[in-house]
C-alpha cells in the first residue's frame, strides 16, 4: 500500500505547481503588462505612421513591379523593331549592290558599243596593211556557186551569203546557237574555196522592230551581230582578217516589209557581200 501512494506523488506536485503557477499570473499585474504577452500584442498593433509607411512601400513595390513588366515588354517590342530596321538595312544593300552591278554592266557593254562603232568606220579603210584594188577586168565574172544548206544571190557585181540571225544568234542577242557553228563553216568554206581573194563584207541587218528589253538600239545589234560573225570567220575558219570587212545598218535596208513577223523575221539576217575587188598581200 505505501508502494502505490509513492508512484502518485511525482505527478500531483506537477500538477499542483502548474495550478500555482496559473493563480500567480492572475494576481500579478506586473507579469501581464511588462512581459512575452505584452511584447507580441504591442508588435502586432503598429502606430498608425509606421502602418501608413509600410502601405506606401508595397505600392511602390507594386508598381515597380508594373513598371518592369511594362519595361520587359518595350525593350522586347524595340529589338523587334531593331531587327525589322536590319533586315530592311541588308535588302537595301543587296539591291544597291545589284544596281551598281547593273550599271558597270551596262557601262562596259557602252564600251563594247563604241569600239564597235570604231570598227565600223574603219571598215572602208585599210586594215592591216592590205589595200583594197578595182577588179574592173573581171567584176562581170564573180561566180555565182551552188553551196547547198546556204542561201547566195547576185546582187549587182556582188554575190550575198544570206544568213537568217534567227537561225545563229537568241533572239535580240549576239549569242550563237548551237547550230550556228555548221552554218557558219559552210559559208567560210564556201569562201575560202570560191572567192579566197575577194573582199567580203559581214553586214548585220535587223527589222524595225524594237530590241528585246529596249538594252540596245538596232543598229547596236547588227553591230554586235556583224562583229560576232566576223570574229568566228577569222577565229575558228581562219578567213584572213584583211580580207574582211564589218557594216552594220540595222533596219535601214529591209528585203521585205515589216508590217508583219514573218518579215520581221526575212529582214533580220546578216549577209557576207563578196565583191569583185580583191586584196593585195
Amino acid at each position: 500500500m505505501r508502494r502505490f501512494t509513492s508512484k502518485l506523488t511525482l505527478p500531483v506536485a506537477a500538477l499542483a505547481f502548474a495550478s500555482l503557477a496559473g493563480g500567480c499570473n492572475q494576481q500579478n499585474p506586473y507579469l501581464t503588462q511588462g512581459s512575452g504577452a505584452s511584447t507580441l500584442g504591442q508588435a502586432q498593433q503598429q502606430p498608425p505612421a509606421e502602418l501608413a509607411q509600410l502601405y506606401d512601400m508595397r505600392y511602390r513595390a507594386g508598381s515597380l513591379d508594373s513598371d518592369h513588366g511594362d519595361l520587359v515588354g518595350r525593350m522586347a517590342q524595340m529589338e523587334q523593331e531593331r531587327q525589322i530596321l536590319q533586315d530592311q538595312v541588308r535588302l537595301l544593300q543587296k539591291q544597291l549592290t545589284e544596281v551598281a552591278t547593273q550599271l558597270r554592266e551596262e557601262r562596259l557593254a557602252r564600251a563594247e558599243t563604241g569600239k564597235q562603232v570604231e570598227i565600223l568606220e574603219a571598215s572602208t579603210r585599210r586594215r592591216g596593211g592590205a589595200t583594197i584594188t578595182a577588179n574592173t577586168s573581171n567584176q562581170d565574172a564573180l561566180p555565182l556557186v551552188d553551196a547547198p544548206g546556204l542561201q547566195l544571190r547576185k546582187d549587182g557585181d556582188v554575190v550575198r551569203i544570206e544568213l537568217p540571225a534567227d537561225q545563229l544568234f537568241g533572239s535580240g542577242t549576239a549569242q550563237f546557237h548551237q547550230g550556228a557553228y555548221g552554218l557558219l563553216d559552210r559559208a567560210a568554206s564556201v569562201i575560202a574555196q570560191n572567192y579566197p581573194q575577194q573582199i567580203v563584207v559581214v553586214e548585220g541587218h535587223t527589222s524595225n522592230a524594237p530590241t528585246p528589253g529596249g538594252r540596245y538600239s538596232n543598229h547596236e545589234l547588227a553591230a554586235a551581230q556583224a562583229t560576232a560573225v566576223f570574229n568566228q570567220l577569222t577565229q575558228r575558219n581562219h578567213l584572213p582578217e584583211d580580207q574582211l570587212k564589218i557594216l552594220a545598218h540595222g533596219p535601214t535596208q529591209p528585203l521585205v516589209s515589216n508590217a508583219n513577223t514573218a518579215g520581221q523575221a526575212k529582214n533580220r539576217r546578216v549577209e557576207l557581200v563578196i565583191y569583185p575587188e580583191t586584196v593585195e598581200r
